[in-house]
């Protein structure tokens, strides 16, 4: 089961090494996001859920106890209730394996958008809105009954 915890602001990377060294497995999905200063295109890393750290474990309330204890922890999210297996999946096609996201290439065909390759090629979730210029897909997401659009890396393949 997968739960929400929230932590301090720009404290994610320091709490999963603490649940990391705890034994805990715990998510916090990555994007590799392109972004154009000064007339170039530069590459940088950020959290696509800021704030916030995933963990896969069954809840009790040792493990309560224990996450409590942790620097950068303020809360459960909910109850604490585990999220549900659509947003469980979700979750974990987000996460990309530990690695960040990087650019899906697309192509244009007769019947809309096809992605050829990275992370959107692997999903059937669903993309609100393109942004070729700024390189970017809004698809939307949904986390313990909220839906969050979240903007992911995507270029236009010349093939």
């Amino acid at each position: 089961m997968i739960y929400v915890i929230q932590t301090n602001p720009k404290q994610e990377d320091y709490l999963l090494r603490q649940l990391e060294y705890t034994g805990i497995n715990a998510y916090c999905p990555s994007e590799r996001m392109i972004i154009r200063s000064k007339g170039r295109w530069h590459e940088n890393e950020k959290k696509i859920f800021s704030g916030y750290i995933f963990i896969d474990s069954d809840y009790s309330a040792e493990l309560h106890q224990k996450i409590r204890r942790l620097d950068g922890y303020l809360r459960f999210l909910g109850e604490p209730s585990p999220l549900s297996d659509n947003e469980t999946e979700q979750i974990k096609w987000l996460c990309n394996n530990g690695k960040p996201v990087t650019v899906s290439h697309y192509i244009e065909t007769k019947c809309g958008i096809l992605f050829i390759d990275g992370i959107l090629s692997k999903t059937s979730f669903r993309i609100l809105k393109m942004y070729p210029r700024q390189k970017r897909v809004k698809v939307s997401v949904s986390v313990n009954g909220r839906n969050f659009k979240v903007f992911l890396p995507a270029e236009k393949s010349e093939l």
